[in-house]
């Protein structure tokens, strides 16, 4: 499947929804009830930027107060710069008058589950659906809601017809995988979130969900293997299927910081190209708007750009030369380009401006271990450690170094602040605890943490690493270290 945001074709077929039609039936028929008034807006609350523009949409909801589309724009609007219960009066004036277009329904319903009115979102969601039995998004939110609405089986009904019509969608495994445990069972639930992480690897969420069901049925290592793809992934966001009326209504919000918050998920969502258009329209926008600039850099430089890199590092100085952010990340790119003197002061920058950056001390430290002045990094990395108690690299730099100086009992009592959480990083943090182990004599320990590196490096397809650890064990052995 291509990287990216999952894309499905929109026009499924019909009998995707036959499994899900009885409920669909039991609902209520649109634009039966009286719609809401206008929300009275106070206009000059809003920010001066998007002022004039809910000021226009709302005067010309007052001028055809009959009028869906007048109303809905209105609510699609306000969705966007997320006031939430005017929208939702204004969708439900939009489908009281027009009953039949898919938009209020299916808007009403996303702002209704945002406001956590869940049963007013399915009827309006099984509203839309009947309109349009197509459009996957608002089936996946209607499994969804159903569920919180504890209607097990009518989420399940639904989420089974669109794998049937579709197998690639990941979501709906994911939901059916929450359907089961619900239900108490973990062994169908368990092959649900496993489908959901085939389909989709990067899929936090149902990792997590599976390292649960696992972890409750017994199966440590597999528990532990999808809770470090939990780890990795968390950051990335959910697959979700392409949902233009959504995506209509969030281009409404074209404002400098709306851009610099997509450009935020995009990057964690892995999309560089996307993050890096997102910022440098914010900052085309409000050139004073310098956590954009600074985002770019790290973008530039992962991207291959090192002289966008560069030029966006002198953007950040012009307007704020004390941006701590900024002098870091410029000093890992400089890291990149094995600029290591460079990186070094960028790094000191970044700590004259900010004393507790942990991660900039930790990476001052490794600049100054390069250089050979041991002592100067391991005060660099206690520091990353006292102003970070749980910076598990720190602990393991500075465990290292110990281990180096001849000092294995404090290594290892530095080593062992990294074992939690489980992680990719975690079978190299047991190796080096089984070599300190193995330093004092501790041979069941050093026996222990090796043969558990080896084993997590191969769960997570570390094969050079694990046949590392793997060595270091069998002379271990073979010396008698039994």
């Amino acid at each position: 499947m291509a990287a990216g945001i999952l894309r499905y074709n929109r026009v499924l077929n019909r009998a995707c929804f036959v499994a899900a039609a009885a409920f669909l039936a039991a609902c209520s028929k649109p634009g039966s009830e009286n719609p809401p008034p206008l929300p009275k807006l106070q206009i000059e609350r809003f920010k001066p930027q998007i002022r004039a523009r809910i000021e226009e949409a709302y005067r010309a909801a007052l001028a055809r107060p009959d009028d869906a589309a007048a109303n809905g724009g209105l609510g699609m609007l306000l969705q966007a710069f997320e006031q939430l219960e005017s929208a939702e009066a204004c969708y439900r004036r939009a489908r009281a008058f027009d009953p039949g277009r898919f938009d209020w329904a299916y808007y009403l319903g996303l702002v209704q589950s945002q406001n956590g009115e869940n049963a007013e979102a399915a009827k309006n969601l099984a509203g839309a659906i009947r309109i349009d039995p197509g459009y996957v998004p608002a089936k996946i939110k209607l499994a969804e809601v159903l569920l919180i609405l504890g209607r097990l089986e009518e989420s399940r009904q639904i989420s089974e017809a669109l794998v049937r019509e579709d197998p690639r969608i990941a979501p709906a495994y994911y939901w059916l995988g929450r359907a089961a445990a619900a239900r108490g069972d973990l062994r169908q639930a368990e092959q649900w979130y496993a489908q959901a992480c085939e389909q989709w690897p990067s899929y936090g969420t149902a990792h997590y969900a599976l390292a649960l069901a696992y972890q409750k049925t017994g199966q440590t290592a597999e528990a532990q293997q999808h809770m470090s793809a939990y780890q990795k992934y968390q950051a990335n966001g959910d697959p979700q299927p392409e949902d233009p009326k959504l995506e209509a209504v969030r281009a409404l919000d074209n404002s400098a910081i709306a851009h610099l918050m997509r450009a935020v998920d995009l990057e964690n969502a892995g999309q560089l190209r996307q993050a890096i258009a997102e910022d440098e329209e914010a900052a085309r926008q409000d050139p004073n708007l310098v956590q954009a600039q600074a985002n770019l850099i790290s973008l530039y430089a992962r991207a291959g750009e090192p002289e966008k890199a560069e030029q966006a590092y002198r953007a950040v100085l012009a307007v704020n030369p004390n941006l701590p952010q900024s002098h870091y990340d410029y000093g890992v790119f400089l890291v990149s380009r094995a600029r290591f003197a460079e990186a070094e002061a960028a790094f000191r920058k970044a700590i004259e401006s900010s004393p507790h950056y942990a991660e900039a001390h930790s990476n001052l430290g490794a600049m100054l271990e390069r250089r050979g002045r041991m002592n100067e990094a391991a005060r660099e990395y206690r520091a990353a450690i006292e102003d970070k108690p749980n910076f598990r690299q720190a602990h393991y730099q500075l465990g290292r170094l110990l281990l180096m100086d001849h000092k294995p009992a404090q290594a290892i009592e530095e080593l062992r602040q990294t074992l939690e959480p489980s992680d990719e990083a975690t079978p190299q943090f047991l190796y080096a605890l089984g070599v300190a182990c193995a330093e004092v004599h501790d041979f069941a320990s050093a026996r222990d943490y090796l043969r558990r590196g080896a084993s997590q490096a191969q769960a997570l397809g570390q094969d050079e690493l694990a046949s590392r650890i793997q060595g270091v064990l069998g002379r271990l052995e073979q010396s008698g270290g039994k």
